[in-house]
């Protein structure tokens, strides 16, 4: 890691473009405004953005078909698609990034369980802490967690209250278009916001938690609700009687699970938001736009003010990117640090299981935190009696070493590029020491990312009897990728380099993060796109999902904790505009410190519409 040209703490980032000069870009805030920020060489930079022609509709149909039959042109039209992707590129890779062990799962090293702290027992800064009773009763910031417990003890509302309208809520027009919600058992909502009214109108609240209103993305399992993973294989499966251990834990707290959200057919794309069954997710900022995915209506959920808190499952960016799409706060903790593969009650198995994370979207990272410790497990009902207090330190980043890979954060267009120089100004300004590093092999990460989660998720398909035929049945895009799959990525010989490659990449963020304590990188590589038209059968993306997955998959591939949150807001879409943090293994409370700080300096501004149907729209003041 060599150190970037910088001066002393407060002095400006000099981040020189790749020709050695300032990258004159417009937008707010772009690298090149006031020629603060520049690269040194691009250091072996070789990440890819992948395009592929546009066809007609009836000309894409034809070849998925024949990918989906097989034969010559369907082998011929997939092989092409794996050519272009960079497959064939990564069949011949050699080197250090091949020359380890394969490893099934994301490699722990020594030290790493050490590292843990209780979510709770170092949470972020807290927005809404201090004032006073009714200080955080008010419309400056999204309302959070320790809003709607305000709101029930001072006796402004109660959960059946807020469960009424957020059933009223979802007969609005606005809130019908924007499609978060695709499943909700009403009588069952109001049974469980009556029950806990009546603990909290007697003074016996299960927890601080009690009568928060949560979705969960319909990926995960819910008593009472079948579980489509947002495709038609799974549509005629009955009601889950097991309930996820992740669901069971939130219940336990007292929240009242509220529905299931939209999401992309098996989680397959990171950013459209679209399902063939369900129909189109909108971004609550800018309904034009996409939301992201595939946690598309969760994030869409928190962003628009319908509930406080929804619970994502994320295989490649899928909390993260959708999250901080919506101006939410979308948390992807250390690989297994909330339980999914070793969920006891096996329920909630992701599709892709080395690689699955469940995690919160919230209002801010301090929520994300009393969520996530309540979803590992690590806080019981009794930790959390009170909310607890932020961390001494929740502001101060004096001695913070924050790494940055300055050719991977120039690959990004504006507003994203000026946004994310801007934060780093900003947490140098706070103390913070700028560290440059360098992370070679992105490319070979992102294929392997790719063949992994495939893969494996093909495999899930075949154990559940669903492949190969539910193929018939699937979006195009879904089509596409399962095929390709089929025929070249799951071969033996290429799984096993992507896990060599995993080992690799596991080795060397832990090498990275002996010299710096977080990485930070834009959250995506260009602003969601509007949304697609004519999507009756699900039209491939290519260059869009890769746009939208260009820095989220190397905490995927190795486990390590992320998290992705808004630091301002686009002027020409209105569209919140975020950064991704990465930390080591167990470290968690690094990246949700850094939010903590984040959020504090963001200037929050609402969607519109987002008090028409707010649940506390009443008790908060204006």
């Amino acid at each position: 890691g060599r150190p970037l040209g910088i001066g002393p703490r407060g002095s400006p980032l000099h981040l020189r473009s790749a020709g050695g000069g300032a990258r004159r870009r417009g937008g707010r805030g772009g690298f090149g405004r006031r020629g603060r920020l520049g690269v040194m060489g691009r250091d072996g930079y070789d990440l890819k953005s992948l395009s592929a022609p546009k066809m007609p509709g009836c000309v894409e149909g034809l070849v998925v078909s024949a990918m989906r039959k097989g034969g010559f042109f369907g082998s011929l039209f997939a092989y092409i698609a794996y050519k272009d992707s960079g497959f064939k590129r990564f069949e011949r890779l050699g080197g250090p990034a091949v020359q380890v062990e394969p490893s099934d799962w994301a490699t722990r090293f020594p030290g790493d369980e050490e590292a843990r702290v209780p979510f709770h027992k170092l949470p972020p800064a807290d927005l809404r802490e201090g004032g006073g009773a009714g200080a955080c009763l008010s419309r400056d910031r999204a309302p959070g967690l320790r809003d709607y417990a305000e709101a029930y003890r001072s006796g402004k509302c109660t959960p059946a209250n807020v469960c009424d309208r957020f059933l009223e809520a979802l007969g609005d027009p606005h809130v019908v278009y924007l499609n978060a919600v695709v499943k909700c058992d009403h009588e069952d909502v109001r049974e469980q916001a009556r029950l806990s009214t009546e603990r909290i109108l007697r003074g016996e609240p299960l927890s601080v938690l009690d009568g928060i209103p949560v979705i969960v993305k319909d990926e995960g399992h819910v008593v009472g609700y079948n579980t489509s993973y947002g495709t038609r294989c799974f549509m005629d499966d009955p009601p889950t009687e097991v309930e996820g251990q992740t669901i069971q834990r939130l219940r336990a707290a007292g929240c009242i699970i509220v529905g299931k959200a939209n999401m992309n057919e098996l989680g397959l794309s990171p950013i459209t938001g679209h399902n063939v069954n369900f129909g189109q997710c909108h971004n609550p900022y800018n309904p034009k736009r996409m939301p992201g995915g595939s946690s598309s209506g969760s994030a869409c959920a928190v962003g628009a003010g319908l509930v406080p808190l929804a619970v994502g499952y994320d295989g490649g960016g899928s909390i993260r990117l959708p999250a901080s799409m919506c101006g939410a706060v979308g948390l992807k903790a250390t690989h297994e640090r909330i339980g999914v593969v070793k969920d006891p009650q096996g329920a909630d198995i992701c599709i892709t299981a080395s690689m699955g994370h469940t995690g919160p979207i919230a209002n801010s990272a301090y929520d994300a935190a009393v969520a996530a410790a309540v979803m590992s497990g690590e806080a019981g009902v009794e930790d959390l009696a009170q909310f607890p207090k932020p961390r001494a330190d929740a502001l101060d980043l004096a001695g913070l070493k924050v790494g940055v890979y300055t050719p991977w954060v120039l690959d990004s267009e504006e507003p994203l590029r000026g946004a994310c120089q801007d934060f780093l100004e900003q947490l140098q300004s706070r103390g913070a020491q700028i560290v440059g590093v360098t992370i070679p092999n992105l490319d070979a990460m992102r294929m392997a990312h790719t063949i992994l989660i495939t893969s494996e998720g093909l495999a899930e398909l075949k154990k559940k009897g669903k492949f190969p035929g539910c193929m018939s049945t699937m979006a195009r895009d879904t089509q596409a990728k399962y095929a390709i799959t089929e025929l070249l990525l799951s071969k033996p010989a290429l799984v096993e380099k992507a896990k060599r490659v995993r080992t690799y990449a596991c080795s060397l963020f832990n090498e990275l993060f002996q010299e710096c304590d977080v990485i930070v990188t834009p959250a995506f590589r260009s602003m969601p796109p509007p949304v697609l038209r004519n999507q009756e059968f699900g039209e491939i993306s290519v260059e869009i999902e890769s746009g939208a997955m260009h820095y989220v998959l190397p905490s995927s591939l190795t486990g390590i904790p992320s998290i992705a949150f808004p630091v301002s807001y686009d002027e020409h879409t209105g569209l919140p505009v975020p950064v991704q943090v990465m930390a080591p293994n167990n470290r968690d409370a690094q990246v949700l410190k850094v939010a903590g700080v984040a959020g504090g300096m963001l200037q929050w501004k609402s969607p519109d519409k987002y008090w028409d149907t707010h649940p506390l729209r009443d008790a908060l003041q204006k």
